[in-house]
Protein backbone atom coordinates (compact mmCIF):
# COMPACT_ATOMS: atom_id res chain seq x y z
CA UNK A 1 0.00 0.00 0.00
CA UNK A 2 1.54 3.50 -1.16
CA UNK A 3 1.49 5.74 1.46
CA UNK A 4 2.10 9.59 1.30
CA UNK A 5 0.94 12.73 2.17
CA UNK A 6 -1.50 13.66 4.86
CA UNK A 7 -1.19 10.04 5.92
CA UNK A 8 2.52 9.62 5.98
CA UNK A 9 3.17 13.19 8.07
CA UNK A 10 0.50 12.44 10.72
CA UNK A 11 -0.19 8.42 10.54
CA UNK A 12 3.29 6.40 9.76
CA UNK A 13 5.25 9.43 11.01
CA UNK A 14 3.89 9.64 15.06
CA UNK A 15 3.28 5.96 14.78
CA UNK A 16 7.75 5.41 14.32
CA UNK A 17 8.49 8.17 17.06
CA UNK A 18 6.54 6.32 19.38
CA UNK A 19 9.01 3.35 18.62
CA UNK A 20 12.04 5.23 19.62
CA UNK A 21 13.43 5.96 22.66
CA UNK A 22 12.26 8.58 24.70
CA UNK A 23 8.71 9.33 21.97
CA UNK A 24 7.57 12.59 23.94
CA UNK A 25 10.80 14.38 23.26
CA UNK A 26 11.00 13.36 19.51
CA UNK A 27 6.79 14.16 18.94
CA UNK A 28 8.02 17.57 20.13
CA UNK A 29 10.72 17.77 17.82
CA UNK A 30 9.02 16.85 15.10
CA UNK A 31 5.88 18.65 15.08
CA UNK A 32 7.94 21.95 15.65
CA UNK A 33 9.99 21.58 12.44
CA UNK A 34 6.37 20.60 10.67
CA UNK A 35 4.72 23.41 11.93
CA UNK A 36 8.49 25.67 11.11
CA UNK A 37 8.01 24.07 7.68
CA UNK A 38 4.40 25.39 7.78
CA UNK A 39 4.98 28.55 8.53
CA UNK A 40 7.75 29.34 5.79
CA UNK A 41 4.82 27.81 3.51
CA UNK A 42 2.84 30.68 4.56
CA UNK A 43 5.23 33.29 4.19
CA UNK A 44 6.18 32.74 1.02
CA UNK A 45 2.21 31.85 -0.46
CA UNK A 46 1.03 34.89 1.16
CA UNK A 47 4.25 37.17 -0.33
CA UNK A 48 3.60 35.76 -3.72
CA UNK A 49 0.06 36.29 -3.52
CA UNK A 50 -0.41 39.72 -2.19
CA UNK A 51 2.58 41.25 -4.17
CA UNK A 52 0.95 40.02 -7.63
CA UNK A 53 -2.67 41.08 -7.35
CA UNK A 54 -0.68 44.51 -5.30
CA UNK A 55 0.69 44.86 -8.27
CA UNK A 56 -2.13 43.86 -10.69
CA UNK A 57 -4.09 46.69 -9.35
CA UNK A 58 -1.79 49.11 -9.08
CA UNK A 59 -1.72 49.86 -12.65
CA UNK A 60 -5.24 51.11 -12.07
CA UNK A 61 -5.90 55.06 -11.91
CA UNK A 62 -8.55 54.69 -9.37
CA UNK A 63 -6.47 51.93 -7.18
CA UNK A 64 -5.84 53.27 -3.96
CA UNK A 65 -5.09 50.42 -1.48
CA UNK A 66 -1.60 49.82 0.31
CA UNK A 67 0.56 46.36 0.08
CA UNK A 68 -0.92 46.26 3.76
CA UNK A 69 -4.31 46.20 2.77
CA UNK A 70 -3.87 43.22 0.04
CA UNK A 71 -2.11 41.13 2.15
CA UNK A 72 -5.11 41.05 4.82
CA UNK A 73 -7.34 40.29 1.85
CA UNK A 74 -4.94 37.48 1.40
CA UNK A 75 -4.59 36.25 4.72
CA UNK A 76 -8.22 36.45 5.20
CA UNK A 77 -9.13 34.31 2.08
CA UNK A 78 -6.77 31.59 3.32
CA UNK A 79 -8.09 31.79 7.13
CA UNK A 80 -11.40 30.96 5.06
CA UNK A 81 -10.14 28.28 3.00
CA UNK A 82 -8.72 26.74 5.96
CA UNK A 83 -11.77 26.80 8.02
CA UNK A 84 -13.09 25.14 5.18
CA UNK A 85 -10.98 22.15 5.21
CA UNK A 86 -10.25 21.74 8.70
CA UNK A 87 -13.89 22.32 10.10
CA UNK A 88 -15.83 20.31 7.82
CA UNK A 89 -16.27 16.53 7.42
CA UNK A 90 -14.94 16.35 3.52
CA UNK A 91 -11.81 18.91 4.96
CA UNK A 92 -9.70 16.14 4.35
CA UNK A 93 -10.64 15.32 0.63
CA UNK A 94 -10.54 18.98 0.08
CA UNK A 95 -6.73 19.22 1.22
CA UNK A 96 -5.74 15.80 -1.12
CA UNK A 97 -7.41 17.48 -3.92
CA UNK A 98 -6.08 20.64 -4.03
CA UNK A 99 -2.86 19.50 -2.76
CA UNK A 100 -2.65 16.94 -5.99
CA UNK A 101 -3.78 19.58 -8.63
CA UNK A 102 -1.58 22.32 -7.41
CA UNK A 103 1.76 21.11 -5.78
CA UNK A 104 1.95 18.15 -8.12
CA UNK A 105 0.78 18.84 -11.71
CA UNK A 106 0.49 22.31 -11.98
CA UNK A 107 3.60 22.92 -10.48
CA UNK A 108 5.56 21.29 -13.43
CA UNK A 109 3.67 22.13 -16.16
CA UNK A 110 4.25 25.62 -15.00
CA UNK A 111 7.74 24.95 -14.47
CA UNK A 112 7.71 24.24 -18.50
CA UNK A 113 5.71 27.27 -19.24
CA UNK A 114 8.44 29.38 -17.32
CA UNK A 115 11.71 27.94 -18.83
CA UNK A 116 10.26 28.52 -21.84
CA UNK A 117 9.47 32.15 -21.92
CA UNK A 118 12.45 32.57 -20.09
CA UNK A 119 14.45 30.94 -22.74
CA UNK A 120 12.82 31.73 -25.72
CA UNK A 121 10.81 34.93 -25.16
CA UNK A 122 12.92 36.81 -22.84
CA UNK A 123 16.63 38.15 -24.53
CA UNK A 124 19.16 35.65 -23.12
CA UNK A 125 21.32 38.78 -22.90
CA UNK A 126 19.52 39.84 -19.62
CA UNK A 127 19.84 36.27 -18.34
CA UNK A 128 23.12 36.05 -18.69
CA UNK A 129 23.92 39.63 -17.00
CA UNK A 130 22.20 38.43 -14.15
CA UNK A 131 24.05 35.60 -13.67
CA UNK A 132 27.12 37.39 -14.20
CA UNK A 133 26.79 39.54 -10.62
CA UNK A 134 27.65 36.73 -9.16
CA UNK A 135 30.63 35.76 -11.28
CA UNK A 136 32.65 36.81 -13.75
CA UNK A 137 31.74 34.38 -16.43
CA UNK A 138 28.80 32.46 -17.55
CA UNK A 139 29.14 28.82 -18.69
CA UNK A 140 27.76 28.06 -21.78
CA UNK A 141 26.45 24.73 -19.87
CA UNK A 142 24.24 27.22 -18.31
CA UNK A 143 22.69 28.17 -21.21
CA UNK A 144 22.60 24.61 -22.85
CA UNK A 145 20.55 23.86 -19.52
CA UNK A 146 18.30 26.65 -19.34
CA UNK A 147 17.30 26.49 -23.73
CA UNK A 148 16.77 22.67 -23.89
CA UNK A 149 17.65 20.54 -20.84
CA UNK A 150 15.09 22.13 -18.30
CA UNK A 151 12.03 22.84 -21.01
CA UNK A 152 12.66 18.96 -22.30
CA UNK A 153 12.97 17.47 -19.26
CA UNK A 154 9.75 19.69 -17.43
CA UNK A 155 7.59 18.88 -20.22
CA UNK A 156 8.51 15.09 -20.02
CA UNK A 157 7.77 15.01 -16.31
CA UNK A 158 4.32 16.95 -16.73
CA UNK A 159 3.54 14.60 -19.72
CA UNK A 160 4.31 11.48 -17.27
CA UNK A 161 2.34 12.78 -14.67
CA UNK A 162 -1.04 14.04 -16.39
CA UNK A 163 -0.76 10.10 -18.04
CA UNK A 164 -0.34 8.20 -14.35
CA UNK A 165 -3.16 10.78 -12.78
CA UNK A 166 -5.27 10.06 -16.15
CA UNK A 167 -4.82 6.15 -16.34
CA UNK A 168 -4.71 5.48 -12.67
CA UNK A 169 -6.30 1.97 -11.84
CA UNK A 170 -7.33 2.45 -8.54
CA UNK A 171 -9.15 5.88 -8.99
CA UNK A 172 -12.83 6.35 -10.27
CA UNK A 173 -13.24 7.92 -13.29
CA UNK A 174 -13.87 11.38 -12.42
CA UNK A 175 -13.20 13.15 -15.57
CA UNK A 176 -15.09 16.43 -14.18
CA UNK A 177 -12.44 17.23 -11.89
CA UNK A 178 -9.83 16.45 -13.85
CA UNK A 179 -11.03 18.63 -16.77
CA UNK A 180 -11.67 21.88 -14.38
CA UNK A 181 -8.13 21.69 -13.11
CA UNK A 182 -6.30 21.20 -16.34
CA UNK A 183 -8.10 24.27 -17.60
CA UNK A 184 -5.54 26.01 -15.25
CA UNK A 185 -3.17 24.65 -18.18
CA UNK A 186 -5.02 27.27 -20.29
CA UNK A 187 -5.36 30.29 -18.28
CA UNK A 188 -1.59 30.38 -17.30
CA UNK A 189 -1.11 31.21 -21.25
CA UNK A 190 -3.99 33.55 -21.35
CA UNK A 191 -2.29 35.64 -18.50
CA UNK A 192 0.99 35.89 -20.59
CA UNK A 193 1.35 39.19 -21.98
CA UNK A 194 4.57 39.46 -24.64
CA UNK A 195 5.38 42.88 -25.05
CA UNK A 196 8.42 44.00 -26.64
CA UNK A 197 10.87 40.89 -25.46
CA UNK A 198 9.22 41.44 -22.12
CA UNK A 199 7.12 38.52 -20.26
CA UNK A 200 4.50 39.72 -17.82
CA UNK A 201 1.82 38.22 -15.95
CA UNK A 202 -1.36 39.67 -16.12
CA UNK A 203 -4.98 38.85 -14.70
CA UNK A 204 -7.63 38.21 -17.59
Amino acid sequence: MKVQGMELTFVVYPALINTLPWPHLWSILFFTMMTMLGFGTEYVLIEVCSETFHGICSRRKNYKWKKIVMTFIVCLIILILNLVFFSSSTGYYWVEYVDHYSANINMVAFSFIQGVLFAYFLPIEDLVDKVKKFGETTPKLYIFCLKYVCPTLSLFLSVTAIYGDITKEDKPEVWIDQLVCYTIFIHMFLNIEIDNSKVSFLLS
